[in-house]
């Protein structure tokens, strides 16, 4: 039977049931575990080990095969939401960042935003579309495990008011000639099918991003309660340097 396990203050080893940890870190904790079931994962000296068969249980399944990954307790509430860094934005969705899967399917997809506000889910799903189009396009969206995201990105341009990204979402979907499946393969193949393309759609969407970050903006400061997150997450220790170097205070170790 697996355990979180990790050094106390006197250098002891100490066990923690689920039913600690989720008094402690409900938030990224699955339900269907059992409050007195140990749950199967290792901490040594404050460092997991990221091996892929213990993760699935936490729903970390995006990470690599053999990744050690820092275990930190973040915060997000109105200090980072009120920052003019417009970088914050990614920042404040880490918490969806590290949990939500994008890779095993639309159920596991939606379940894993079970503990997440829409507002959160929007804006997580408009930046995986920004990052993936201005990396290669809405080809490479498309085509890549990302896509699964359109329809939150879609509905997030909507609700902020960035109309000429959703008319330009409406047009790839009638250009793939039905809405896109959120199973990759199947979306590939309607893709295929139609032969589409969307260089012309890729220059709006670069056109269109300046606007849309100040909409972004705009909404996530007004529904910034939405936002807000204090809770345990696993994370490479690149990414723990920059968002700490970017935004102070919103990071500690556990």
């Amino acid at each position: 039977m697996g355990f979180f396990k990790r050094k106390k203050d006197d250098g002891t080893i100490g066990h923690l049931t689920m039913r600690e940890i989720k008094e402690k870190y409900p938030i990224l904790i699955p339900e269907k575990i059992d409050d007195d079931v140990e749950i199967d994962m290792t901490f040594s000296d404050l460092e997991l080990d990221m091996t892929f068969s213990k993760w699935k249980k936490m729903k970390q399944k995006e990470f690599p095969r053999k990744l050690k990954n820092k275990i930190i307790y973040m915060t997000v509430d109105g200090r980072l939401i009120n920052s003019n860094d417009i970088r914050y934005i990614q920042t404040a969705i880490q918490p969806l960042w590290w949990y939500v899967s994008i890779y095993d399917g639309e159920e596991q997809y939606e379940q894993d935003f079970k503990p997440f506000s829409i507002p959160q889910r929007y804006v997580f799903a408009i930046q995986w579309y920004s990052i993936e189009v201005g990396n290669r396009g809405h080809a490479q969206f498309y085509d890549n495990p990302t896509g699964i995201v359109w329809e939150d990105a879609l509905k997030g341009f909507e609700a902020i008011g960035a109309r000429r990204n959703v008319d330009v979402i409406k047009e790839t979907i009638a250009r793939i000639g039905e809405n896109p499946s959120k199973d990759r393969e199947k979306r590939q193949k309607q893709i295929e099918k139609r032969n589409a393309e969307f260089d012309d759609l890729d220059r709006l969407f670069g056109e269109s991003k300046e606007t849309m970050y100040e909409l972004l903006d705009v909404y996530v400061k007004a529904n910034a309660k939405d936002f807000y997150f204090s809770g345990i997450l696993a994370m490479p220790e690149e990414n723990i340097e920059l968002f700490s170097r970017l935004h102070t205070g919103i990071i500690s170790h556990v």
